[in-house]
């Protein structure tokens, strides 16, 4: 697919999406802390019964910021968590968008609100956002087998990564913020794609 187009620097190739093989992640940098939001494009490998796909929390379970989690059904958290919509279908494309905001929660699939809330707590689990994993107090939990075909991250509106599916000159799976123009590759084993 190559780069044009795509703001990918020279030896960057542009892929359809990397996929996690479910002990595996990404680190996104990102504290997860209300003012959150997210809209990207996944496919569950492997339906879970209890997994997180974008996400991060402490050692008590109640500051939760679960952009998308995986309990049964689609979820995400904001202090709780959240299970919205009916069960998904493995390997079957899903568009999904989620607000974490003070005031403001919500999760989008496939361009229906599937679940709202107003909680008007500030929430701020102090640990960065992992990609098909949880963050718990710095440590992976809850791995999701799934692939990302790109996901945006805003912080109080502001856009802080867009991630695009791609490999390096070396022919590494990772992903490439066009925001930062930073290349992350996973924690443990390598991505795959296509």
């Amino acid at each position: 697919m190559g780069n044009i187009g795509w703001g990918l620097p020279i030896g960057y190739t542009k892929v359809l999406y990397v996929e996690s093989d479910g002990t595996n992640y990404v680190d996104t940098g990102v504290i997860g802390k209300h003012g959150i939001s997210c809209e990207g494009r996944i496919a569950f490998v492997k339906i879970p019964n209890d997994a997180t796909f974008i996400g991060s929390r402490t050692d008590s379970g109640h500051t939760r910021i679960y952009l998308l989690h995986y309990f049964q059904k689609p979820t995400y958290g904001y202090g709780q968590y959240y299970q919205c919509g009916t069960a998904a279908t493995a390997n079957t494309i899903y568009d999904f968008a989620t607000v974490l905001k003070v005031g403001e929660q919500s999760l989008t699939w496939n361009g229906e609100v599937i679940g709202t809330n107003n909680i008007s707590n500030e929430l701020d689990t102090g640990y960065t956002i992992y990609i098909f994993a949880l963050n718990q107090t710095n440590v992976m939990k809850w791995p999701t087998q799934g692939r990302l075909y790109y996901l945006k991250i805003w912080d109080n509106d502001i856009l802080v990564r867009d991630y695009i599916p791609c490999t390096n000159k070396e022919g590494t799976y990772g992903l490439w913020d066009r925001v930062n123009k930073t290349f992350s590759t996973s924690v443990g084993t390598p991505l795959i794609g296509a």
